[in-house]
């Protein structure tokens, strides 16, 4: 099973990757749209995948790269 997490605060966006991997049964998606939560979810758990958007509301996406 891959993990994949999505942080990203445009619904419209997740909704569509979402969509497009709706057929992809080994892949199981989180998501999140500020940069306290993605920090909170990967401390808990470890992802495969994560697709940042750089400009989240509560700042600079490349903090989490930093983070991670």
């Amino acid at each position: 099973m891959i993990k994949l997490l999505i942080i990203e605060d445009s619904e419209e966006t997740v909704d569509l990757i979402r969509l497009i991997l709706s057929n992809e049964s080994d892949i199981k998606i989180f998501d999140t749209n500020s940069i306290k939560d993605s920090i909170n979810l990967i401390k808990k758990d470890i992802f495969d995948i994560i697709l940042l958007d750089l400009s989240l509301p509560d700042g600079n996406g490349t903090y989490i790269c930093e983070q991670v």
